[in-house]
């Protein structure tokens, strides 16, 4: 996806996310490398087909969940297209009151 068609300001991240599937595949742990309101960009060597629903959690080291909902994979990035890392973009489809005030908070607070 090109920068001119997204919607929304994206920051760079480096947050652990774990990631359930539909269907019932055990959850899998990856990086979001960029976040924004509107979803993120997960770094991985295996990214789900296009159109994949799933749930996300984002836990602080402690252990204390700070982020979680629902997204939907959007669009694909193979290493062999950029020379930039691999992975899926998603979009949330769903996220609680807390986790959209934590985003809103950390888009606004953090530098570019």
């Amino acid at each position: 996806m090109d920068n001119a068609s997204r919607t929304n300001e994206r920051k760079a991240v480096g947050l652990l996310v774990r990631l359930a599937f539909a269907g019932g595949e055990a959850p899998v742990s990856r990086f979001a490398t960029n976040l924004s309101v509107g979803g993120m960009f997960i770094r991985t060597r295996d990214p789900q087909p296009v159109g994949t629903r799933l749930r996300f959690e984002i836990d602080l080291a402690g252990g204390r969940r700070v982020m979680k909902g629902q997204a939907i994979v959007r669009w694909l990035r193979g290493v062999e297209e950029t020379g930039a890392p691999s992975g899926m973009g998603v979009e949330f489809t769903e996220v609680d009151s807390e986790t959209n005030a934590l985003l809103m908070h950390l888009l606004k607070s953090r530098p570019a």
